[in-house]
């Protein structure tokens, strides 16, 4: 397991696509700061402003950086989860990698553990960046320092909330990816699920309150619930205008996503145990 986990996270270093993904992640927050910041500059005082100057500040990073984040690196995760995978069977080293594993299983799940790496170090990564954007503009516009009681904590606990979010996402990916054989229908499938699902759950609730259970058991409602936590400071303080009351249902929406993640994974491993590689 070690050597194939060792050669896993050797070719995912070595590629070129993680490091521009984490650009790509790193850009994305800055210039979203920047651009903000020049709209408080130019903002007439009220309650539009007080709210962007609160978001702003450093000690909301857990709430306004993480979620900007979040919305990257899952697309960024998605992308890297299908060509994990999808990519042998397009460029068809899998032929060739599987006889010098140790087993199906055991390659399989260094793949998944090397995703998952990745999830972490992209969001890790993504909030020190968010970070230190938002202590620059704190301090070039003048805006409130105080980080909060229990901030270390609070970080931690919501940067691992936010990689717990998007595993999911990472584990759909990588199980269409490995049944269709193909890099594009992963992500294609990873991205429609992610960015649409919000469509869906208002199309839902068009319907009345005869399948107003449904967006419950969905990826997307459960992900909010569980992010709407990042909002909460220590002592159920607010970042964002959301207490510890507003989201009951946290470690229920954990566990859905906990139950599809455990189902896409089992899925993908059948169909890899399974699958005659030497078709296709």
């Amino acid at each position: 397991m070690i050597p194939l986990l060792r050669s896993e996270v050797f070719r995912l270093v070595k590629r070129p696509m993680p490091w521009i993904m984490l650009l790509i992640v790193a850009l994305g927050v800055m210039l979203l700061y920047g651009a903000l910041w020049g709209v408080l500059e130019s903002a007439a005082s009220g309650g539009e402003a007080r709210e962007l100057r609160d978001g702003l500040r450093v000690g909301a990073t857990t709430e306004f950086g993480l979620s900007l984040v979040s919305t990257l690196a899952t697309i960024m995760v998605v992308i890297v989860a299908s060509s994990t995978i999808g990519a042998e069977y397009g460029w068809g080293t899998i032929r060739t990698l599987l006889p010098r594993a140790s087993g199906r299983l055991p390659l399989a799940v260094a793949k998944l553990i090397t995703i998952g790496l990745f999830v972490s170090a992209m969001v890790v990564f993504g909030y020190l960046v968010s970070l230190g954007m938002a202590a620059l503009v704190t301090s070039a516009a003048g805006l409130d320092t105080d980080l909060g009681d229990g901030f270390a904590g609070h970080a931690l606990a919501s940067v691992g909330r936010t990689i717990y979010v998007i595993v999911p996402y990472a584990a759909l990916s990588f199980m269409v990816a490995l049944w269709s054989r193909s890099n594009a229908a992963g992500i294609s499938v990873g991205l429609a699920v992610y960015l649409l699902e919000d469509l869906i759950v208002a199309l839902i609730s068009l319907a009345g309150d005869a399948v107003d259970w449904l967006p419950d058991l969905l990826l997307s409602d459960n992900a909010d619930t569980i992010l709407a936590l990042n909002n909460i400071n220590i002592g159920d303080a607010s970042i964002g205008g959301a207490s510890a009351s507003d989201v009951p249902d946290a470690w229920q929406s954990a566990g859905t996503l906990g139950i599809w993640t455990v189902v896409f994974l089992t899925v993908a491993l059948v169909i890899f145990q399974r699958r005659d590689v030497t078709s296709g």
